[in-house]
């Protein structure tokens, strides 16, 4: 189970997705369930926190900030949920990328250093969802899914079918 962080912009309106950069490639904030997770959506909640290095907050905050108040989605029902940051100014938005990039150094907010799967994310960037659906609709190889306008390195192979269900459900619906 993981999230999708995804937020609008403030000057131009335009919708984003956050992803994070593995050795092995792009893809969103994921992972698998631990015996103590008493659910799926705890599970995101907790890999979500833990993949981005607590920049975009704790399993607690996450759980509570977006899950119990209902800014969320689950487009396709495969495990991955977006939620929704609203309106973001593009310093709020760089906030989010210059912590994760603090936290793998040393995770001040817990006064220690990271693990080694709260390190996993090597970085984070924020995908412009127009570019992200062009891409997953037009890519049909799994090896090679690339998302123009955001970065020439390549998503994880795993990820192309259950973004091609992500990017199908958000051309049929609305969902922020």
């Amino acid at each position: 189970a993981g999230i999708i962080p995804s937020c609008f912009l403030k000057e131009t309106k335009q919708q984003y997705f956050l992803f994070g950069l593995e050795k092995a490639g792009w893809c969103h904030l994921q992972g698998n369930a631990d015996p103590s997770d008493k659910s799926v959506k705890m599970t995101a909640c907790r890999e979500g926190a833990e993949e981005a290095c607590y920049s975009i907050g704790t399993p607690q905050y996450i759980m509570k900030e977006f899950f119990d108040k209902g800014k969320y989605s689950q487009p396709g029902n495969w495990g991955a949920f977006i939620l929704n940051f609203g309106e973001m100014s593009q310093k709020e938005m760089n906030n989010i990328i210059q912590k994760h990039k603090e936290n793998i150094i040393k995770i001040k907010s817990l006064n220690r250093e990271p693990t080694n799967c709260e390190k996993e994310m090597l970085e984070l960037r924020w995908c412009l969802v127009n570019d992200f659906k062009q891409s997953v609709t037009n890519c049909n190889d799994k090896q090679n899914l690339v998302v123009g306008g955001f970065d020439s390195r390549k998503f994880r192979p795993w990820c192309l079918p259950y973004y091609k269900v992500l990017v199908d459900n958000l051309l049929l619906h609305t969902f922020l």
